[in-house]
């Protein structure tokens, strides 16, 4: 209630608020009782465990919220979390109260021991879509794929099949039952690879159908992929597969080998018309339907749903299916001719074209057909009109809407509900997207006659819708945007090759903002690097600053170009961005086109340009690449652009100290993107200005700021930026001295981190975690976590991370007594510290090494420690160091004999949560002092306190610098 809310000289304010407090906290904790035990008494465990938890958040130490979790727990069956839950509740007790649990919790925990353990895993995730139709046959296949893919002998089975024979639906149909078995602990999952244009493509088709967000460091995107399924116990489901296959490698089949080597949990189950060809493969050749059953089962079922009334002569029907050797979508269309021919007519029409039918399958019978007499059939069943458009519609890969059918291949409404008719198209009513079979596709793809004409309007109508999501992603349809773009990707990729093949400048100029923000938001950055480095290949000489390029073709090269240098910077490609940036200015800088007309691809550049400065510790130039960058931005009119450079400026403000003008420039910035309804945008400049108002000691405001960007990374499910704030969030609770808070946002970082398969630790998790346990006098917990992760740290050379690495083991070792130990530790962290010559991270390692050289009766070096942390402390206006050095200032009193002197600075420290909740300041200072005080009279003591309380600590640092001298 009124968190870091006070009146100066108000004690009866103060007493007020914190009865007022109390009361809504007892009746919260009401509330939550009373909820918990109606959903527990409903059976409702799902929704009880949050409030349970919820209540223990509200006192920790309030041990029947305690037992009210482990109970809730139990009766959902979780007995293992119920027992952690006993666990972390002695733990918290001991460290806190240096007492066990009470007998009825330890007696409620004795009975959850001996019980027997009912805890089931959660069900597995995966992404099967629904079954379209009633699944029909296929038993004893479906036994057979189990009995493999259960198995240990086999990791990569393959149905191998022509096309139209019903792999994918087997396959999924298997797939399901091993989901509802729940054989793979983590998950099923369902890539179609039909739209993919080349092999390198799977890699990111993968990660899109598991939820894995490619991250900006150096590895590639294959590496990280095999990084994050390497533990995996998976199934995946590659649909489709044989376009990936080719003689030169690497192919598609090189890659699932490469897989399978790298995961060694991991199942593949694949469909594809020819065999992979590789060692451990068992491939499963599929045939057609059981003629005289479940074919004619299916072919009247597909009749039924056009003619509801038809009644199908069981003989002809019969006829049909041997025809067509029980091939499923040879039945499927055949029924969509019930409408127009008898189903003798039907079946005299295929017995006149069965080499259509044809199938290069060895160990299938002589008198398997062709389904080309399937296609042909239907395609003669359209006019020409419609035989034009729909071999025009095969230039869309992985489907299309209406509006895009109707630009590129002349398509109406009632021509595309004909070819629905005609099992030539299906509709998504969900995506409002049409698709073929892609044998359909590729058979009319061999039809069309104006192909180049075609292609044209394919990659003018693409680009042009590129075009117009620019806006959205800048604004409030931001996500809907985004998912547009991702559902047309192939198309736009096919649209993008066809325009630089051609040098169709205007089309890639159209689309290349959308692409570039849509693969730098996904983090697929080389991706986006390739297809810059595809346009630059066909539009630009070797010579980049050749004077005989158009203008126009200049401007798209240099935009092209920043792209480029954004993706390498991003993956950290630091030279090779460097160069593509400054190709990028020299064609910009002897350009023939008006300076209003290229203005905001010199913005974008100078952005870019001054992030390679801040990277090189080049602050000055950086402030004013980035300034002009703003200046220019506005001159046009270009709010987003505006709120993007006024973000990095306020970044380098931060680095440069001054806070006060960084947290204006991020609020302006922020009022910008609300205004756009930019969310990922606002997203990061909550973060951001959390992460300001933080280094200034605003703890409330930095954490409301924080719990907005959450949010919005939660509703937006991007956990990426969810990691970054989750992190700071940990040091706001760190600094605010809940200790317990902040161990648990960083173990949602780290459940995140792993959920991601990054391979770098959490640094800033790390040492935060451990800086947390030292203060909850987990000491032993804390020096192991930092012994384990501190060579990794020192191998890369992070100097940061060594300094307060060091720091906590120096905090440690001087709270259980090793002050020499402390002392070496304190000492080369300060000199990390000084070489890094980050005066604003410094404070922390003097105070320490004055409290190490006071424990060791050094007094001078300790004043002059002090002395030294107190300048930089007071000259940056660090995070909370000013009032560390009062504990130390309250010792050193005790040493002149000035007890209540001590008695008053360290209340006065306490005033800091920090330093009020933390077991180290009790252990290094406190009881000392606490001892000391017992000789004064009582009055005398609560007087002092008093004064303590009354401080300003600002000026009380102030003061004592004075009083320290030089």
């Amino acid at each position: 209630f009124m968190a870091g809310f006070t009146l100066p000289d108000a004690p009866e304010f103060d007493e007020w608020q914190f009865f007022q407090a109390d009361d809504l906290r007892q009746k919260l904790a009401a509330a939550l009782e009373a909820l918990i035990a109606h959903y527990c008494a409903q059976g409702n465990t799902d929704e009880a465990i949050p409030l349970a938890r919820r209540f223990v958040a509200l006192d920790p130490l309030h041990e029947p919220a305690q037992r009210l979790l482990m109970q809730t727990y139990a009766q959902a069956g979780r007995d293992s979390a119920a027992l952690r839950q006993y666990e972390l509740c002695r733990q918290i007790l001991q460290a806190e109260l240096g007492v066990e649990p009470a007998a009825e919790t330890q007696a409620l925990y004795r009975r959850l021991r001996s019980r027997p353990q009912t805890e089931t895993a959660p069900a597995p995730s995966h992404n099967l879509p629904p079954e379209p139709t009633p699944f029909i046959g296929r038993r004893q296949e479906l036994a057979q794929l189990a009995e493999f893919l259960t198995g240990t002998a086999v990791r990569l089975l393959t149905i191998l099949g022509p096309g139209g024979i019903g792999k994918t639906r087997l396959a999924l149909a298997a797939a399901a039952d091993l989901v509802e078995k729940e054989v793979f602990p983590d998950g099923v999952y369902f890539v179609p690879l039909t739209s993919l244009a080349a092999p390198e493509a799977i890699i990111p088709a993968i990660a899109e159908a598991v939820g894995f967000p490619f991250q900006s460091d150096n590895r590639p995107p294959r590496q990280q992929l095999f990084d994050y399924l390497r533990s995996r116990n998976m199934l995946l489901l590659l649909d489709n597969f044989e376009h990936l296959l080719a003689d030169e490698q690497p192919d598609g089949a090189t890659l699932a080998a490469d897989l399978l080597r790298h995961a060694p949990q991991i199942k593949l189950l694949v469909t594809s018309r020819e065999r992979l060809n590789l060692y451990e493969e068992q491939g499963y050749p599929l045939g057609g339907l059981d003629v005289e059953d479940t074919a004619v089962t299916l072919f009247q079922q597909a009749v039924h749903r056009r003619l509801p009334h038809y009644e199908t002569a069981p003989a002809a029907a019969i006829e049909i299916c041997r025809l067509v050797d029980g091939m499923p979508l040879a039945l499927e269309l055949a029924a969509t001719w019930t409408e127009l021919l008898s189903l003798r007519e039907i079946a005299a029409r295929i017995r006149q074209n069965l080499d259509i039918l044809e199938t290069d399958l060895r160990n299938l019978p002589a008198r398997h057909r062709s389904m080309r007499a399937v296609f042909d059939t239907t395609w003669q069943s359209l006019s020409q009109t419609e035989q034009a458009v729909y071999a025009r519609l095969s230039l869309f890969h992985g489907g299309f809407t209406a509006e895009a059918a109707r630009a590129v291949a002349g398509a109406s409404l009632k021509m595309l509900s004909t070819f629905i008719g005609k099992s030539l198209l299906r509709f998504d009513p969900r995506r409002r997207r049409y698709e073929s079979h892609e044998l359909l596709r590729q058979f009319a793809a061999e039809k069309v006659a104006d192909s180049e004409e075609v292609r044209q309007r394919h990659a003018r109508y693409t680009c042009a819708f590129l075009h117009e999501r620019e806006s959205d992603l800048k604004g409030m349809r931001q996500q809907t945007a985004l998912a547009a773009i991702e559902q047309e990707l192939e198309n736009a990729l096919t649209a993008w090759q066809w325009a630089a093949a051609h040098r169709q400048t205007d089309y890639l100029a159209q689309a290349l903002e959308s692409l570039g923000l849509f693969y730098q938001w996904r983090k697929r950055f080389g991706e986006g690097e390739a297809l810059c480095r595809t346009a630059l290949a066909a539009i630009l000489p070797d010579d980049a600053t050749d004077t005989l390029l158009p203008p126009e073709q200049r401007h798209l090269a240099a935009r092209l170009l920043t792209w480029q240098g954004v993706f390498q910077l991003a993956a950290q490609q630091l030279g090779r961005a460097r160069q593509a940036f400054q190709q990028a200015q020299a064609l910009l800088d002897d350009i023939d086109l008006p300076q209003q007309q290229i203005a905001a691809a010199r913005a974008s550049l100078l952005l870019r340009v001054s992030r390679i400065s801040m990277v090189n510790d080049f602050a000055g130039q950086a402030l004013t690449l980035n300034e002009e960058s703003v200046t220019l931005y506005r001159a046009i009119g270009d709010e987003w652009g505006t709120a993007l450079a006024l973000d990095a400026l306020g970044q380098i403000y931060a680095n440069l100290g001054d806070f006060d003008k960084a947290f204006r420039l991020q609020d302006e910035c922020l009022a910008i993107r609300e205004r756009l309804g930019d969310q990922l945008g606002i997203a990061r400049s909550y973060r951001l200005l959390g992460l300001l108002v933080l280094h200034t000691n605003q703890l409330s405001r930095s954490e409301a700021y924080l719990q907005q960007s959450l949010a919005l990374s939660r509703s937006l499910g991007n956990r990426g930026d969810l990691l970054d704030t989750l992190a700071v969030l940990g040091i706001n609770q760190l600094f605010s001295g809940r200790f317990a808070a902040c161990l648990e946002s960083f173990a949602e970082c780290w459940a995140i981190h792993e959920a991601l398969g990054l391979a770098h630790e959490p640094f800033t998790a790390n040492v935060t975690t451990a800086r947390a346990l030292v203060n909850l006098g987990r000491y032993e917990e804390a020096r192991q976590l930092t012994r384990r992760t501190l060579p990794g740290y020192r191998q890369s050379n992070d100097f940061f991370y060594i300094a307060f690495s060091l720091l906590n083991l120096g905090r440690m070792a001087l709270a259980t007594g090793d002050v020499s130990g402390a002392l070496a530790y304190f000492q080369e962290s300060n000199g990390l510290l000084q070489g890094m010559g980050e005066r604003s991270l410094r404070p922390d390692a003097p105070f320490c090494l004055g409290y190490a050289y006071r424990a060791r009766q050094d007094l001078p070096r300790a004043i002059q420690a002090m002395r030294e942390g107190l300048d930089i402390a007071i000259e940056t206006r660090p995070l909370n160091p000013m009032r560390f050095e009062l504990p130390l200032m309250a010792l050193l009193s005790i040493d002149k004999g000035e007890v209540e002197r001590a008695v008053e600075l360290y209340a006065a420290a306490r005033q800091s949560p920090y330093i009020a909740h933390s077991r180290w300041f009790e252990d290094v200072a406190g009881r000392e002092i606490e001892a000391a005080a017992s000789a004064l009279p009582p009055e005398a003591v609560t007087a002092a306190r008093q004064r303590g309380r009354d401080h300003d600590l600002e000026e009380l640092a102030l003061a004592l610098r004075v009083e320290l001298g030089e």
